[in-house]
């Protein structure tokens, strides 16, 4: 229902077609076409899987044979700010009934075989794609706390936590499919604007019949405010309260803001309580404080350091690479001077709380340290998408910022470093150009919108 009103909003369905094929998976196709639920008109959005119909609510989602049948969530919202001297734009995903905003919608999954695909080759899978950054940071976050809430749910490590073959295929296409509206339609900010409704009655799962919520809905739900008991079946799945945990705040009351469209996404079933609708609005905003804009992301992290006398620069190089490879937001070294005015290096990793062991793991494999230090800090980003830009050489991805509603640019190094090879210039000028054209598309656009 996501993508069915995302696309009544007024994208293009052959656009998502084309940008979900650069996760390079096969056996599927989307179907669109008009419908309605109680009286309002929408689009219907099939995912068809090798000769099974998915209407854009996830299946097969399991932990070691956990299998959760999955409607689309109920409730999102997604703004889009510019600076404090322009308007941006706002998309909002909800029914309006009786005052609560509500999606209703159940499907029973059927699978006739048991394969699986781990978190694990899915997160590769979203790596390896030719997706740009931002999809797949958003993409990667959605799955990765809907991972997480399942392996609590059933007491396994993340990466153990699978999906049944299917419903692996048609939950990154919706997950991911969620990730590229939002970059094509240029949201900025995520946002719900009510309480969301979870439903109630009892959910047929691989182990039976449970209440409603579904137990990783009802941990995802810790992060946003719900209501129950509206309808007699689940009315936010695990993936949809993943998609509003991820990315959705709360939205501020009487905040002004222009709708510029609205779009309305329609569910399989026919819900006599509660219409099976998802509606979606795309605003503009006044501009708001840069805390509010969300241009800086605050993390709580780890840094595992441990200094070194008694290795080889060679061995250090390579340890510096495991940390990366295991997922490290940045590792280096140090030059330092140790006790005995000995010179030694001193290798550090940046992390997430929930990878520090594996880290320390690492450097306690790679290097002779007997010892490391683990510091909790605290790291404040700028937001940032990727772009691809065209130059006279060749494509190259151009990082965008913003703070206080200055633009930051800055080229990527590696397709920088490509193109200087092949055409026989430096490093330097491949950046120039690509930040030059960067800028003269942004004024071309500028132009035609002022």
């Amino acid at each position: 229902m996501n993508l069915g009103a995302m696309i009544d909003l007024g994208l293009d369905a052959e656009i998502l077609k084309r940008e979900l094929d650069k996760l390079g998976l096969a056996g599927w196709r989307i179907e669109t076409h008009k419908d309605s639920r109680a009286g309002i008109c929408g689009t219907r959005l099939k995912v068809v899987l090798e000769g099974r119909e998915h209407c854009g609510q996830t299946q097969g989602l399991c932990a070691h044979g956990h299998d959760s049948a999955a409607p689309r969530h109920s409730d999102a919202k997604a703004d889009k700010e510019a600076s404090p001297h322009s308007h941006g734009a706002e998309l909002n995903c909800h029914e309006h009934h009786h005052g609560h905003h509500h999606e209703c919608q159940g499907h029973e999954a059927k699978h006739s075989h048991h394969e699986h695909r781990a978190y694990s080759d899915i997160k590769l899978i979203i790596e390896k794609s030719a997706l740009n950054d931002k999809v797949k940071a958003d993409a990667l976050k959605i799955f990765d706390i809907l991972a997480r809430a399942e392996a609590k749910v059933h007491g396994v490590p993340v990466d153990d936590v699978c999906f049944h073959e299917v419903g692996a295929l048609d939950s990154i296409i919706d997950i991911a499919g969620a990730a590229i509206c939002l970059d094509l339609l240029g949201v900025e900010r995520v946002a719900y604007s009510c309480a969301v409704e979870l439903g109630g009655g009892r959910v047929k799962c691989a182990h039976g019949l449970m209440p409603v919520p579904a137990p990783a809905t009802a941990l995802l739900a810790e992060n946003f405010d719900s209501t129950a008991g509206a309808a007699d079946h689940e009315c936010t799945t695990p993936t949809g309260a993943a998609i509003i945990a991820a990315l959705a705040e709360k939205e501020s009351p009487g905040r002004e803001q222009r709708i510029i469209a609205c779009g309305v996404g329609i569910g399989e079933r026919n819900c006599e309580k509660l219409p099976n609708v998802l509606r979606v609005r795309l605003a503009e905003t006044p501009g708001l404080p840069s805390s509010a804009k969300g241009e800086i992301e605050r993390e709580n992290l780890c840094q595992i350091c441990a200094n070194i006398d008694d290795s080889t620069p060679e061995a250090l190089s390579y340890a510096l690479d495991e940390l990366l490879r295991l997922g490290a937001l940045d590792a280096w070294l140090e030059g330092i001077v140790m006790k005995k005015s000995r010179m030694a290096t001193k290798i550090c990793a940046l992390c997430r709380p929930e990878d520090a062991e594996k880290m320390e793991d690492a450097i306690f494999l790679n290097t002779p340290t007997i010892g490391l230090r683990r510091i909790s800090v605290s790291r404040r980003a700028l937001k940032r998408s990727s772009v691809g830009i065209e130059t006279k050489y060749g494509t190259v991805r151009v990082k965008v910022c913003k703070f206080n509603g200055t633009e930051k640019i800055k080229a990527e190094f590696d397709d920088c470093l490509e193109i200087a090879r092949r055409n026989g210039i430096s490093v330097g000028e491949a950046a120039k150009e690509a930040e030059y054209e960067y800028r003269k598309s942004r004024k071309v656009k500028e132009d035609l919108e002022g």
